[in-house]
């Protein structure tokens, strides 16, 4: 199974979308069996809002820089002192080379204008209405490609899903904040298998877990919600006369102090597993 982000089936999807239902949400979903790449495979167009939206972020901040390099050439061509004298090929020229870019040689364009003395220089802008077209037809778009021609509609979509699920946890596994998969100080195929192994555990562990804590609204992402969980700490105080020894919790951060009640983790039921006296 693959993706391609952009391709002229996404522009035949855009007539002919058919809303699905797909983990409780609407999608339009869009089904047709296409030569790729040499060979019959079946595509499946979606649309993705969170892929749209990144784009859209993407096209504002390479305008952004797009902005400042055309504003410092068209200071260099209106400049009284200088100088090289362009011509409008080499200007031209200049502005292409500028502009390239996914997307946005679609929407930003130039016109050039004269200036006194005969001199050529120019101005740019944002062509709105190839800019809405392109997120209205283009942007989000995507195309998953597969030759698993018995699976539902829906059974594509949420394999493709969960191949990102996968490549996610093998990241937070080699966090080595947390789960430390790597730096691995292990040369035997024992050794390296059970700190894997260790690992593994871990993090199924530490995704019980954090799914109790998305029951409670929390919206961050599993390594900073292990960081987070860190700044609960249990502390001991022991009289100056006789052995008497009370535990507890620091002060929590208050949108931890839910979480912490949910896992159990109040001064109520919560004891060190080593004894004061183990440390004299």
């Amino acid at each position: 199974m693959t993706l391609l982000k952009q391709s002229d089936t996404a522009g035949n999807a855009n007539k002919n979308f058919s809303t699905m239902i797909i983990e409780g949400k609407e999608y339009p979903v869009y089904k047709i069996i296409q030569s790729i790449w040499g060979e019959e495979r079946l595509c499946i167009v979606t649309v993705s809002k969170k892929l749209k939206e990144g784009q859209i972020r993407g096209i504002r901040q390479t305008l952004k820089k797009k902005y400042i390099l055309l504003e410092s050439f068209k200071n260099q061509l209106e400049n009284p002192k200088k100088r090289k004298i362009f011509s409008k090929e080499e200007i031209e020229e200049r502005l292409k080379k500028i502009i390239r870019g996914q997307f946005i040689e679609e929407i930003l364009e130039y016109e050039f204008i004269t200036l006194e003395g005969g001199f050529i220089s120019f101005i740019y802008f944002i062509n709105n209405q190839a800019f809405n077209k392109l997120q209205t037809d283009i942007l989000g778009r995507q195309i998953i490609v597969t030759n698993r021609y018995e699976w539902t509609t829906e059974e594509i979509i949420l394999a493709y899903r969960g191949q990102g699920k996968v490549e996610y946890a093998f990241r937070c596994l080699k966090n080595p904040f947390h789960f430390a998969v790597r730096p691995q100080y292990h040369w035997t195929d024992q050794k390296i298998e059970v700190h894997i192994l260790i690992c593994i555990i871990g993090y199924l562990l530490a995704v019980s877990i954090y799914i109790k804590a998305k029951k409670l609204d929390y919206n961050r992402n599993i390594n900073n919600f292990l960081t987070e969980l860190s700044k609960i700490r249990l502390a001991c105080s022991v009289q100056k006369k006789g052995r008497n020894i009370k535990y507890q919790l620091e002060k929590i951060p208050a949108h931890l102090r839910n979480i912490s009640k949910k896992l159990g983790i109040t001064n109520d039921n919560i004891r060190p597993k080593i004894n004061i006296s183990d440390y004299t």
